[in-house]
């Protein structure tokens, strides 16, 4: 039982990296702030400027720059295309599936884990954001991390 819900979990976190990347490179940048986001690292990657982000050749401080950061570097690797630009926000969201699996099914069981990611991974949020160079998907693994890292001190207190 114990295996096959540990496959359950693999199966959840497999399938929810093929959602978030499928077709991730055929949509353009449709959303305002995607268009910001990938313009501010394509510039970035262009002018070879890490430290400051620029939109239209001006600053652009609304965001942190890590996100700056991963779409430039995933532009770098892979070209300044919308595919790029989304791969830091599927991978962010791919990664925090797995940091909940892996914490969950220590912490509550493998069947539980598996349906608790199952619910999280498909939900429509999640999948928007993972789909879409915004934010919210790297922040969500910083934030998960973090809250995980937490709860982890706190088992290990008791």
């Amino acid at each position: 039982m114990k295996r096959r819900s540990a496959r359950q979990i693999v199966l959840v976190i497999a399938a929810a990296a093929i959602l978030y990347f499928i077709g991730a490179g055929r949509v353009s940048l449709w959303d305002r702030d995607e268009a910001w986001y990938a313009q501010s690292s394509k510039q970035m990657v262009e002018s070879g400027d890490w430290v400051v982000p620029r939109f239209l050749d001006s600053p652009r401080y609304a965001k942190p720059i890590l996100i700056y950061w991963c779409q430039a570097a995933s532009m770098k690797l892979f070209g300044p295309t919308a595919l790029a630009a989304r791969i830091p926000s599927a991978v962010a969201m791919v990664g925090t599936i797995i940091l909940l699996g892996v914490v969950l099914k220590r912490a509550v069981a493998a069947q539980r884990a598996g349906l608790t990611i199952l619910i999280f991974a498909s939900s429509a949020m999640v999948i928007a954001s993972a789909k879409m160079c915004l934010t919210d998907s790297v922040m969500l693994f910083f934030l998960t991390a973090a809250q995980l890292a937490m709860f982890s001190i706190y088992r290990n207190s008791n």
